[in-house]
C-alpha cells in the first residue's frame, strides 16, 4: 500500500511538473515567434522600435564575416541603413523551433539592389534570457549574397 501510495504521488508530481513547463510563458520559442513579428515591422515598414519587446538593450548578434553588432540600438540604425540601401525587402521565415533559452530559424531574404533582385538563405540561433533576446548567431549563404550584390561574378551553371 505504502509502495502505490509513494508511485500515485510521484506520477502527480510529474504531471504537475509537465503542466507548468508547458504552460510556462516566454519560452524561447514564443520570443523567435515575437521577433520574426518584429523584424517584419521593422523591414516593412521602418517601425524599428518593435524590436523593443523582444531584444535586450545589450544583445550582441554575430554575423558571419563580420564584427559584432552590439546594442538593440546599434540593430535598429543596421536596419534603417540597409532600407535606404536595398528596395522591397522581403523575409520569409522558416521552421521556428525551441527548447529551454535557445531558439532557431531558417529564413529567405529577397530586396533589389543596384535595379537587381537579390535572394539568399540563412539561419538565426537566438539565445534568451529573462523574456528577451540576448544574443544571436547568424549565418547565411555568403556566396549567394556576393554574387546578387555583384562583387562576385555568377556562376555560368
Amino acid at each position: 500500500m505504502k509502495g502505490k501510495l509513494v508511485w500515485l504521488l510521484l506520477a502527480c508530481l510529474m504531471v504537475t511538473i509537465l503542466v507548468l513547463t508547458s504552460c510556462a510563458g516566454n519560452s524561447a520559442k514564443e520570443i523567435a515567434e515575437k521577433f520574426v513579428e518584429a523584424e517584419n515591422e521593422a523591414w516593412n515598414t521602418g517601425n524599428v522600435d518593435a524590436l523593443d519587446e523582444v531584444e535586450d538593450p545589450d544583445i550582441v548578434i554575430h554575423m558571419m564575416g563580420s564584427s559584432d553588432m552590439v546594442g538593440r540600438e546599434a540593430h535598429k540604425q543596421f536596419i534603417a541603413r540597409a532600407r535606404r540601401s536595398f528596395s522591397n525587402p522581403q523575409h520569409e521565415f522558416l521552421d521556428i523551433t525551441g527548447t529551454g533559452d535557445i531558439a532557431a530559424f531558417r529564413y529567405t531574404e529577397r530586396f533589389t539592389f543596384a535595379g537587381k533582385e537579390v535572394y539568399y538563405q540563412g539561419a538565426m540561433f537566438l539565445h534568451t534570457k529573462n523574456g528577451k533576446i540576448v544574443e544571436i548567431y547568424m549565418v547565411w549563404d555568403t556566396m549567394s549574397l556576393n554574387q546578387g550584390l555583384g562583387l562576385v561574378p555568377a556562376s555560368s551553371q
